[in-house]
């Protein structure tokens, strides 16, 4: 299917029409956009204080040392932590290696600052028609320790709107997505298909959608890919996720609908492994997460011409499983194996 693992990677969201598409061309085959978490358990819980803070070590750790989420907040006022941000964004045509994309950041941000950083930087200026940015490649890379790299032609670059509004894209979308902010263009709008799949998930932070006719076409493929909507948010005391992927017909919604409901009832099975080998500590406890977040994933439905996938989870059961799967991967990591991998090799005998 095109690409449909990587439309997997994210799930979540209200009502799709509560988010903010303003600025999304209509054209992008895959879009995205998140609401505040702000006042929700998924945001304000210890677990997940817990989890953004050893998230934030790890990554210092890998880079030594050097702490990106504080330098782009130095460089620009934003805080990427802060659960007031929100983002949209759309991929025009199809995934590369160098993308066509939009993404528009709503949040706090010091524009003056934000100037003197890639000004001191040596950060390259792009010019958009009357627009003026920053190449985006040269911006990042100056968070860092390294020193600018020439601009490609055609790059993305980050322009600033307004006081709350940055747009990350290529100059030739800025003019098409200015007028969108202006309500002088046309923005995507969710169509009433994707009610379904985010009528159900309570107070909803993250909205995804995918359109297969907007993608560019993969030779021989049969499959019935449509697209797909994904919904998560907080409802109660659980985090609820909606994922409906749809087909052309119902008869080609079938054969993908029964290979799913097959690999989820054979998930605790492949997570535990061989059952007449002995379990080590780590293995039970890699079993024991695997069986609770599996717990939490419901029967896989087929509903005509779509596949609906729900889940649900207790929000400090999700985050606890989360910050043990980390615990689970340094550990991996520390003995040389993969996480619900083979079990790292046996150190030589000298």
């Amino acid at each position: 299917m095109r690409n449909l693992s990587a439309a997997l990677l994210c799930f979540a969201a209200l009502s799709a029409a509560a988010f903010d598409f303003k600025g999304v061309p209509p054209e992008a085959s895959l879009v995205f956009a998140t609401e505040s978490t702000a006042g929700l358990a998924i945001s304000n819980s210890p677990g997940m204080q817990a989890l953004k803070a050893r998230m934030q070590k790890s990554q210092a750790a890998e880079i030594g040392g050097f702490d990106v989420e504080k330098a782009f907040k130095e460089a620009t006022g934003l805080d990427l932590s802060s659960p007031d941000i929100s983002f949209a964004g759309g991929l025009l045509g199809g995934f590369s290696d160098e993308p066509d994309f939009v993404l528009i950041v709503r949040g706090v941000y010091d524009q003056a600052r934000l100037a003197s950083h890639c000004a001191s930087k040596g950060v390259k200026s792009v010019q958009a028609g009357t627009v003026k940015g920053w190449d985006l490649p040269g911006l990042v890379n100056s968070f860092g320790p390294g020193s600018p790299e020439p601009v490609k032609p055609g790059s993305p670059a980050l322009f600033t709107y307004d006081a709350r509004t940055l747009v990350m894209t290529k100059p030739a979308n800025v003019a098409k997505v200015f007028a969108a902010l202006r309500g002088a263009g046309r923005s995507f709008t969710p169509g009433p298909e994707s009610a379904g799949a985010s009528s159900q998930v309570g107070k909803g932070y993250f909205f995804m959608a995918a359109n297969s006719s907007l993608m560019p076409p993969t030779p021989d493929d049969d499959s019935g890919f449509k697209g797909m909507h994904a919904a998560m948010g907080e409802k109660g005391d659980a985090q609820v996720m909606k994922f409906e992927v749809l087909f052309t017909s119902p008869e080609k919604a079938a054969p993908f609908a029964m290979q799913a409901q097959g690999m989820v009832a054979m998930m605790p099975l492949m997570m535990a492994g061989d059952p007449t080998a002995p379990q080590s500590p780590a293995d039970k406890a890699k079993a024991k997460l695997a069986g609770d977040f599996i717990a939490g994933i419901a029967p896989v439905e087929h509903r005509g011409d779509r596949v609906i996938f729900t889940a649900s989870w207790s929000t400090e059961r999700l985050l606890t499983m989360l910050n043990q799967l980390i615990d689970q991967a340094e550990l991996e990591a520390k003995n040389g194996a993969n996480l619900f991998g083979a079990p790292a090799a046996a150190p030589k005998k000298k």
